[in-house]
């Protein structure tokens, strides 16, 4: 492990205007439970410090100004690198991570404060598949207030492999850093896309296939010390190959501290069953509950599966519930204590091929379905049953939500959503954006991740 704790800069630090930055605020988490007096953070003063605001994966901000419109650029910055991570929103700071594997800091005028270079990121060229050219920071960091750091996972050259970071949310500097690359791991054919998550005193990140599902890929679940020390807590999938855990959400966090992960489609055509095509219950490193479709042997030789998103987590009739969504074409509804097993799901709905994360509201659920952003509620049996569905959104468009209405990006477009009807208000260019590109809410600003950088639309 390497540390460099408040003197120690082993990055390029441009200057930071102090006045941009609140005090840090530590309260009770949104999901997890506080862990050697550490408490996992949730916004306090409209941050937005883990992907879709919350570990349930809600994607709701109710301290979001009231989209009155109409909607304008408010500033848009270019970074030195494509931006595939949610923006997060720290004490008053803008903070972006690049494929280049820079972190930055940005005021909410959209200055630079400050920029950390984690290291060389990896060409597409030296890898054997992918869809990311170069390859550094992809998956969605997260701000724990307990320790002041945000956590990152970044893909570093010479030689390929991966690095966990802890910067210094208010200038950006490097605490510590360790490898991610534990023994068995083929670093060249593992992709670090998923958010990174909080619990039992950890930081979680987790791993899948490269786009392509090229070589001897598994699906991975790690968790380190906030302050970087002792043994990784390892999680891998038994398929004897696949089942990559792979999912722009990362892990979703119960109240409990349980991680909810989704195993892609593994190597398994027939019994005996592999964990694969799956929800996994996690406590830790182990498993504790698995929910499969009936079909997951049809589904694994089809290479469809539960991948795209971790389940989200709510409260509906009186019950807690997962929400799963997956690349064959189903939804489904699972008991969040004990996830069912296989076939065990508690209800089940059609014509949602979906990829990346949700979004909950009042009772609403929000699904990025191909072909276009659903809205589903949970009605008594119970059922699922479909309310309405957009179709100016399709593959990956992520939906979050606040100020009243839905936002959801599509081919370099943000739109605005009425939650209501699901018709499209308004829409407005942002630049070109990656695969499933979801944006952040703060006050009357939404922040999309671009492949030049950050665009930020004024809402009102």
């Amino acid at each position: 492990m390497t540390t460099m704790r408040s003197a120690g800069r082993s990055a390029v630090i441009c200057g930071i205007a102090a006045s941009a930055l609140l005090a840090a605020c530590s309260s009770s988490p949104s999901g997890g439970t506080a862990t050697e007096g550490r408490q996992q953070a949730m916004a306090t003063t409209d941050d937005w410090v883990t992907y879709h605001y919350d570990q349930r994966r809600h994607g709701y901000d109710p301290d979001a100004a009231a989209a009155t419109g109409p909607l304008s650029r408010a500033w848009q910055v270019d970074l030195d690198g494509e931006v595939h991570a949610e923006p997060l929103v720290v004490n008053g700071s803008v903070i972006a991570a690049t494929e280049h594997n820079s972190v930055y800091g940005l005021s909410l005028d959209g200055s630079i404060q400050w920029r950390t270079h984690l290291g060389p990121p990896v060409p597409l060229s030296e890898l054997p598949c992918g869809n990311i050219d170069p390859i550094g920071i992809t998956g969605t960091p997260m701000y724990d207030a307990s320790t002041g750091d945000i956590y990152f996972a970044a893909e570093l050259d010479k030689p390929i492999r991966h690095r966990l970071y802890a910067v210094d949310a208010s200038d950006g500097h490097v605490v510590w850093s360790r490898s991610l690359d534990v023994a068995g791991m083929d670093p060249v054919v593992e992709q670090q896309r998923g958010a990174m998550a909080v619990s039992q005193g950890r930081v979680w990140v987790s791993f899948g296939a490269l786009a392509g599902d090229c070589g001897d890929y598994h699906g991975y679940v790690m968790g380190a010390k906030f302050d970087g020390s002792g043994k990784l807590s390892v999680y891998r999938t038994p398929s004897q190959r696949g089942a990559g855990i792979w999912a722009p959400t990362g892990p979703s966090v119960d109240a409990a501290g349980h991680l909810f992960v989704a195993p892609a489609n593994g190597a398994a055509f027939a019994p005996p069953y592999d964990d694969s095509d799956s929800i996994i219950k996690l406590d830790g490193n182990k498993k504790i509950s698995l929910w499969a479709p009936g079909d997951w042997a049809q589904e694994n030789a089809d290479d469809q599966g539960q991948g795209p998103a971790a389940p989200l987590l709510f409260n509906a009739l009186g019950q807690r519930w997962g929400f799963s969504i997956g690349k064959a074409g189903h939804v489904y509804l699972l008991h969040q204590g004990n996830l069912g097993g296989i076939g065990g799901q508690a209800a089940q709905a059609e014509h949602c091929k979906a990829f990346g994360g949700m979004a909950f509201h009042a009772g609403v659920i929000y699904v990025p379905c191909d072909p276009g952003l659903t809205a589903y509620t949970i009605e008594p049996g119970p059922t699922i049953k479909r309310v309405w569905r957009n179709h100016d959104t399709g593959y990956g468009s992520d939906p979050v939500m606040g100020g009243g209405a839905v936002w959801a990006v599509n081919d370099g477009t943000l739109h605005q959503i009425d939650p209501q009807s699901g018709a499209t208000v308004t829409s407005i260019a942002v630049g070109a954006n990656g695969h499933f590109a979801t944006p952040a809410l703060h006050d009357d600003l939404v922040l999309v991740p671009t492949l030049a950088g950050v665009t930020a639309i004024r809402t009102d």
